[in-house]
C-alpha cells in the first residue's frame, strides 16, 4: 500500500516495476533527525523539572517518616520509664 505522501508518479512507476526505494531511506531518516532533536530539546527541561520535583517529594517524605519514627520512639521511652 502506498503512503499518502507518495503522490510522485515516478515513485509509483518504480513501485509498479518492482524497483526498491531503499536508496531513499537514509535521506528520509536524515530528515527526521532535526525533528527529533527539536522535540527532545523541548522535552528535556520538562523531564528534568519533573525529576527534581520527584526528588524533593521523596526527600520530604523521608524526613517526615524519620521525624515520625523519632517522635514515636521518644514517646515510647517516656511511657516505659
Amino acid at each position: 500500500m502506498l503512503e499518502k505522501h507518495d503522490d510522485n508518479p515516478e515513485k509509483i512507476r518504480q513501485l509498479a516495476q518492482g524497483r526498491s526505494l531503499l536508496h531513499e531511506t537514509p535521506r528520509r531518516y536524515g530528515e527526521l533527525i532535526p525533528i527529533e532533536l527539536a522535540e527532545t530539546t523541548k522535552r528535556v527541561p520538562h523531564e528534568m523539572f519533573a525529576l527534581v520535583a520527584l526528588t524533593i517529594g521523596a526527600l520530604f517524605t523521608l524526613s517526615f517518616v524519620s521525624i515520625a519514627v523519632i517522635v514515636t520512639a521518644a514517646s515510647a521511652l517516656r511511657i516505659s520509664c
